[in-house]
């Protein structure tokens, strides 16, 4: 932000991604109705299968779910919007080294596993973790409904400032 204050003389404003402006009915509007019968894993990667896969192996009892591979990297069959969104919303767990998939996850209150390359900083979710106050060992398999209504509660605020910054940014 200091750069683009620098070049512009404009002092931005960091608000919560766009994705999370909306809400889960929002994005229900398009989701595809469920896909897949009974539980499962959503596994949602872009850049490292085997730390996935050893995300994937570490939870417990892995024999009694399904696993919905998806990669970007892997050429696998086209998903459209509708059908990725209704992967997420059923999901018992998601697996992702997505800022989207970590996002709708947060959207649709799913337990999930940030998987991030650790030589690589990512500013969208740490940005978005210290926004919303998540401690991403919490979100992994649990009962989350404590976490949730306290990332709620703070999403909603952000919500409204996001939505004010912008009021204000097209007056």
């Amino acid at each position: 932000m200091k750069l683009f204050h620098e070049n512009t003389g404009f002092q931005p404003e960091n608000v919560l991604d766009p994705t999370l402006v909306l809400n889960a009915k929002d994005y229900d509007e398009l989701c595809s109705p469920r896909l897949v019968e009974g539980k499962y894993i959503f596994v949602y990667w872009l850049w490292n299968k085997t730390k996935i896969y050893e995300a994937l192996e570490a939870v417990p009892n892995l024999e009694h779910y399904k696993v919905i591979d998806l990669s970007m990297l892997e050429g696998n069959d086209f998903c459209s919007v509708y059908d990725w969104l209704s992967y997420i919303k059923y999901a018992d767990y998601v697996i992702t080294d997505s800022f989207h998939g970590c996002a709708f996850s947060i959207i649709y209150e799913r337990s999930f596993n940030y998987v991030h390359k650790p030589e690589v900083f990512d500013g969208r979710r740490t940005s978005l973790f210290n926004f919303l106050k998540i401690d991403p060992d919490k979100m992994i398999l649990g009962n989350l409904k404590r976490e949730y209504t306290q990332i709620n509660e703070t999403k909603k605020l952000l919500q409204d400032a996001a939505i004010r910054y912008l009021q204000d940014s097209l007056k």
